[in-house]
């Protein structure tokens, strides 16, 4: 009897021994990677050569709850419990002979959630690119979440593989073509394959320099007399966002600013012919020809002027009180003022000549005296002086 007994447990152990070996090479996959968007996936089982399988069950949880055994089959679609996360699915397997596996378990991550959106931008300060030399340009990308990126020219991606992330920056060619805006667009995608949105930057391509340039001095005037040597330019240029001015046509000592049609601008150096040279820029960087236009400087007035009465007479007799005014002064004195009075009272400027024919105020005899100052080109005047003259014609006292 006890070798009966005894016979039976050791067959029992035997068996248990056995049925554990049986299963042992399962292997269970869970999923297609690492990670799903979904929350039904497939599930693989993997068993021995030597193994019968005929039943399998499948639960969310390690005690197993709420699982069915069902006929057995080497892959099946599982739906796992909701909310992104790690996933675990467990598995048990029983054999032709009621034999009962270990229970087996895989994982897998489940992310539904997009990356955020991503951003890009051109690296430049300003929103326009010249493209004369090339249309490559500096991207700076961001992608948070995300572990891949396709980056195009087009919003549809066409013919774009993703590419991992490795930086934030990047060269980047930019179509061919007119000039016109160019746009980039970039998506991310993380690891279990979520797609961002689509983001995107825009530049504009501008090869054309400012055109139809003009600079004038003080209207078009030939002279300045002003003292501290400030003109008024007027500037004019189309398509241009910056104007730079100079007295010196390499611009050496001159920076750009912000582009008006006016501005107040000092001459530098003595007096003499000023020739002002300005040149236009816009956005993207294009530069205009450069134009010019000139004035003189003049800020002295006329300093030599000899007046000879009747060629340097001491009296006059003539009857209607006419003198000769001989006038000698600088070459480029244009106008004169010719006053009896020192006020210059009701006198008027007039073209200068060699001679002037003038009348004596008053009717008796006695000293007169003919007041005269001189204006150049620029609009200089001359301080007055005095020549005088006595006049004699037998009237009154002597």
């Amino acid at each position: 009897m006890k070798s009966a007994i005894l016979t039976t447990i050791l067959f029992l152990i035997h068996g248990a021994l056995f049925a554990q070996t049986a299963f042992e090479g399962t292997r269970i996959r869970v999923g297609e990677g690492r990670y799903t968007r979904s929350e039904d996936i497939k599930i693989y089982v993997k068993t021995p050569k030597n193994l019968i399988p005929k039943k399998i069950r499948a639960s969310n949880y390690e005690d197993m709850r709420d699982s069915h055994w069902v006929g057995y089959t080497n892959e099946f679609v599982w739906t796992i419990t909701k909310g992104d996360g790690l996933k675990t699915v467990y598995v048990q397997i029983a054999d032709i002979d009621k034999n009962v596996s270990p229970i087996y378990s895989g994982s897998v991550t489940l992310d539904t959630t997009k990356p955020e959106t991503p951003t890009v931008e051109f690296d430049t300060d300003s929103k326009y690119i010249n493209g004369k030399q090339s249309l490559e340009i500096g991207v700076i990308i961001s992608c948070p979440g995300g572990k891949y990126f396709m980056l195009s020219n087009t919003p549809s991606f066409h013919g774009v593989k993703w590419r991992a992330i490795k930086d934030d920056y990047l060269d980047w060619q930019l179509e061919d073509g007119n000039d016109g805006v160019r746009k980039i667009y970039v998506k991310s995608r993380d690891a279990a394959g979520n797609v961002s949105q689509i983001s995107s930057d825009e530049i504009y391509v501008d090869r054309k320099a400012p055109f139809d340039c003009h600079v004038q001095i003080n209207n078009g005037e030939l002279y300045t007399l002003q003292q501290n040597k400030f003109v008024d330019l007027q500037l004019s240029a189309r398509q241009a966002d910056y104007v730079m001015v100079s007295t010196d046509e390499n611009f050496s000592d001159a920076e750009w600013l912000p582009y008006r049609t006016s501005m107040d601008f000092q001459l530098k150096g003595e007096d003499g012919e000023k020739t002002v040279f300005v040149k236009f820029k816009d956005e993207a960087g294009n530069e205009s020809t450069i134009c010019s236009d000139n004035i003189i400087v003049d800020t002295k007035a006329p300093q030599y002027i000899n007046v000879l009465i009747d060629g340097g007479a001491n009296q006059t007799t003539h009857i209607n009180k006419m003198v000769t005014l001989e006038i000698n002064t600088e070459t480029d004195v244009e106008y004169i003022m010719i006053s009896n009075t020192p006020s210059f009272q009701q006198a008027h400027w007039r073209r200068l000549h060699d001679r002037h024919e003038w009348q004596l105020s008053g009717e008796e005899d006695g000293m007169r005296y003919i007041y005269v100052k001189v204006k150049d080109k620029a609009g200089n005047i001359s301080s007055p002086i005095r020549a005088s003259i006595k006049l004699v014609r037998g009237m009154g006292i002597r």
